[in-house]
């Protein structure tokens, strides 16, 4: 699912996005956002989380400014899993709309 996100999020050509194998150096590790932010080069950060139950899915999803160490952005998604790429779809699209806006 992650890999599906950034390739989304890579489609658009004004947005900087950063290799999934460099992003995952910090994942599941207790990281300062402004200091994610700062080794990465990022301004902007995704942070995500997956559950499932049953035959459902939710996504949580911020977007958070690594510069001021604040969330600016967060969604919630709640979703069949047959309906699984639908929602992959859906997330870059709202993070794009939300970053034009932060």
């Amino acid at each position: 699912m992650v890999d599906d996100i950034i390739t989304g999020l890579s489609r658009i050509k004004w947005l900087f996005v950063i290799a999934r194998n460099s992003s995952f150096v910090y994942k599941s590790k207790a990281v300062d956002v402004r200091q994610l932010g700062h080794g990465l080069g990022v301004r902007y950060v995704l942070r995500s989380g997956v559950r499932k139950s049953g035959e459902r899915v939710r996504i949580g999803a911020q977007l958070i400014d690594a510069h001021r160490g604040v969330q600016v952005w967060a969604e919630r998604y709640d979703w069949l899993l047959g309906d699984i790429f639908a929602v992959q779809d859906e997330i870059p699209t709202s993070v794009i709309a939300r970053s034009n806006r932060a």
